[in-house]
Parts: structure tokens; sequence; C-alpha cells
């Protein structure tokens, strides 16, 4: 999306989700404990509001760009050999499912029925939730580290395990996941449908509210008397390992309900000022996401580990004010570079 034509609100969720990630992430590698469950349910809010903006905004694109897919799909492969140091391709980190989402739905969030959206992206979430009882979900995440320390497993049992996580266990396998970019995309048409036709920010409409609200009620209540507090994986604390389907719902319910709000204090300039540095870090999300994992790998985990919770809260802090000031130099860049390569532009004739 270009500068001029981003939706503010949009920007500003997604520097939220970015923030709780950054919190996130940091808990898994620093700090040494199980943290307290308000967090756990705070870091398990920034994947699925990543996924909804993507269906969101390739249902605004005025053209199909499936090519963005291919260029996340090469920055998660970056991460795996260039920060984790594991073989590409096979944990499916959040960078694969976005990737491989916007290739598998660009052209239907354009041009599919709001209804049909809706539906395959409810049939994805049905789908996972059905493979898990029926396959089984292994909690351990298979990998291999690089540079190769033994011989690879024979061929057929990795490729059984690499399909089982794509499409099951992995960090974030395609079922449930893919549902939450559809589901994006659909509440995208629906809000262009009910609003003007050159309208390129339709706001959800406050009659839209109270169903947001209901749907939050019935699916937090159903997942929260069905929830089984899962072990930290591998030291994520986040609750969506398994996403089961009172958790997806929730959390879409919840992703409504929050944009309405971020939609309405946007509107008064003193709250737009004060959430300015989210709106830089939604502008510059992928480059933030690659930054905060580069400080945590390399300077927070080997030097920075504590049990203490204040401690992790001062460290996460100061990490979140970094990656705002890389944010507004990205910005800034980009803007000065705009500038220079117009005024290298030849003048007209008319000029």
């Amino acid at each position: 999306m270009s500068e001029k034509n981003r939706i503010a609100h949009y920007d500003i969720l997604r520097g939220i989700a970015i923030s709780i990630m950054v919190m996130a992430n940091s808990v898994a590698s620093i700090y040494t404990t199980i943290p307290p469950l308000f967090m756990r349910l705070m870091g398990s809010f920034a994947a699925p509001c990543f996924m909804l903006l993507a269906g969101m905004v390739l249902a605004l694109s005025q053209k199909n760009q499936p090519v963005r897919g291919l260029y996340i799909l090469a920055f998660g492969c970056l991460v795996d050999v260039g920060i984790w140091h594991i073989m590409p391709f096979m944990t499916f980190d959040v960078l694969y499912t976005i990737g491989v989402a916007i290739i598998i739905t660009a052209y239907p969030a354009r041009f599919f029925s709001i209804k049909t959206l809706l539906m395959i992206g409810i049939l994805f979430i049905l789908t996972g939730q059905g493979l898990r009882w029926m396959l089984g979900y292994h909690h351990d995440v298979l990998e291999i580290a690089l540079p190769l320390q033994s011989p690879l497993p024979p061929i057929i049992p990795l490729l059984s395990g690499i399909l089982h996580q794509l499409f099951i266990d992995g960090w974030f396998p395609l079922f449930p996941w893919l549902g939450f970019v559809w589901l994006g995309a659909a509440l995208q048409r629906g809000l262009q449908a009910q609003s003007a036709p050159h309208d390129q920010s339709p706001l959800i409409p406050k009659k839209w509210l109270l169903y947001f609200i209901v749907l939050l009620v019935i699916a937090g209540t159903y997942w929260a008397f069905s929830l089984v507090v899962p072990e930290p994986r591998m030291g994520y604390s986040e609750l969506f390992y398994p996403a089961d389907i009172g958790f997806c719902f929730t959390v879409v319910s919840a992703f409504c309900v929050l944009l309405f709000f971020i939609q309405e204090i946007v509107r008064w300039r003193p709250i737009r000022v004060i959430l300015t540095p989210l709106k830089w870090m939604g502008q510059r999300s992928l480059w933030i996401y690659v930054f905060h994992l580069i400080i945590i790998q390399y300077v927070l985990h080997p030097y920075f580990t504590t049990a203490n919770l204040s401690q992790f809260l001062c460290i996460a802090s100061i990490l979140w004010i970094c990656c705002v000031l890389i944010a507004r130099a990205l910005i800034t860049y980009s803007v000065i570079r705009a500038k220079n390569s117009l005024a290298h532009l030849p003048y007209s004739r008319s000029e």
C-alpha cells in the first residue's frame, strides 16, 4: 500500500500487533519463567491481527498482488536461515503463512462474494479443528539446525513431518490460520458494500458493533470454559498452540470491536498524536519484525535473560522504543528518497 493511500486506523492496529509481538517474542527468549496469564492473552492477539489485516488489505487492493506473498516468503527464509540458523520451509513461522495466504487469497479477496469468503474462512478454521482430532497435534516442533551436524533423517518420515507441520501443527499451520485472512477479506468487502462507491477507507458502522460484542461474549465464554491452558511451546507462551475454534472466533470478534474503537478515537487529533508511534510501527511492521528478532537473538538472549517481571518489562520497553525509532527512521528515509526521485525528474514541455 502506497504512503498516500494508507489508512491510519489500520496502521495503528498493525502497530499494536507488532508491539505485542515484540513483547511476546521477548518473553520466549529472555524471560525464564512462565509469564502471567494476562501477558499470554495479549501475546495471543498479535498474529491473528496481522492475518486479518492482510486479508483486509488484499480486498482493498486495486490489483492482484501475489508477488507480495513471494516477497514475504523470502523474508521468512532469511529469518530462518540468518537468525534462527535452521532449515527453511519446515517450522512455518508467521511470515510463511502470511506469504502463502497472500498468494492464495489475492484473487478471491477481490472477486469472490462476501458470503463465499466468509464461508471458506470459517471452513478453514473448522478444518483445522477436525485435522487435529483425526491426526493429532504434536506439541514439539520439528526443525533441523544449520549447518548440518548429522545426516538428514530418512526422506519419507521427514516429508511427512514437514507436511504435518504445514497443515496441522507447525508454528502457524495453514489450517486454521488461512481462515483469518479470508475472514479479513470478507470483513473489508462487507465494509465496502455498505459504504459510498469511492470511499477508500470505509468504517465499521455502529450498528455492527452490537453483533461483534455478542459474538465476542459467546465465543469468549465458550473458549474460557473449554480452554486447557497449554504449556509454553519452546518458550513461546501464546495460547494458540493449538488454535482451537473458541480461540479463533474470540479473537476475530475482539479484533472487530477493537478496530471499531480505534476508528472512532482517531477522529480526535490529540489521540492521533499520542498513537503516532504505533502508526509508525504499523507502517514498517515487516522491517520491525526482522529487526526485533535480530536484537533478541544476538543482544538480549545472550546477555539479558531474567526471571524478574519488572526487569523483563523494562528491557522489553527499551526494545520497543528502539523499534519505534527504527520505524521513524525508515519512514524518513522513504520520504527523502521519494523527494530526491521527484527532484531528478525532467521538467515537462509545458513547464
